[in-house]
């Protein structure tokens, strides 16, 4: 956790796309790891990513991390109208 300039610590909050596999897998468990909140997005959580979101689930609760599974598909019409959106 980071000090903010009062001395309290701050909640980080990261957001880890293709966290289904791979580097992004690791990465959203490492920052869960490190005590920050980890949101492990990626596309077809109840397809065939299915596994990785109840692996998530069962890692959050048995190493008491806060790893958090999140549909989303960088592709997507909507996620694209949102990124016009917020970098105006």
């Amino acid at each position: 956790m980071a000090a903010s300039s009062d001395g309290k610590h701050e909640e980080l909050v990261a957001l880890v796309t293709g966290a289904s596999s791979g580097f992004g897998e690791t990465i959203a468990a490492d920052v869960a790891k490190a005590g920050h909140v980890a949101y492990a997005s990626m596309r077809d959580t109840q397809g065939k990513n299915a596994k990785v979101v109840e692996s998530n689930a069962v890692s959050s609760k048995a190493d008491g991390i806060d790893l958090r599974s999140l549909e989303l598909d960088v592709r997507s019409s909507a996620c694209r109208s949102a990124r016009r959106w917020v970098w105006r």
